[in-house]
């Protein structure tokens, strides 16, 4: 069972993502409209990314993230064997343009 398993990788990569979400939160809160942009294009890049990671080794000779046999999605996830990419849960998301609060305001 991979989410019973600890060790040091694990809590590096639990430590990694806390650091990221506080600095997404940042931009959220203090970023223009063209960083809160990048950063989000850029997570959205990371995540793809970290599927590729699961899916394995690209074969010598095929681009990054690609084997035998895979398919890429209307959204260019690339899944192998056929299978598609599906994009992960994401609980209490914030909805898009929504409001950022900064706290109470004097």
């Amino acid at each position: 069972d991979a989410a019973g398993r600890g060790g040091r990788p694990r809590r590096e990569l639990r430590a990694g993502v806390e650091a990221v979400a506080a600095a997404v939160h940042q931009v959220a809160r203090t970023g223009t409209d063209e960083q809160t942009t990048a950063a989000a294009e850029l997570l959205e890049r990371t995540r793809r990314e970290l599927y590729l990671i699961l899916a394995g080794p690209a074969v010598p000779g095929t681009s990054p993230g690609t084997a035998p046999g895979a398919t890429t999605t209307a959204a260019g996830d690339r899944a192998p064997s056929g299978s598609p990419v599906e994009d992960a849960p994401v609980e209490d998301a914030p909805v898009e343009d929504a409001p950022v609060e900064d706290g109470p305001t004097a």
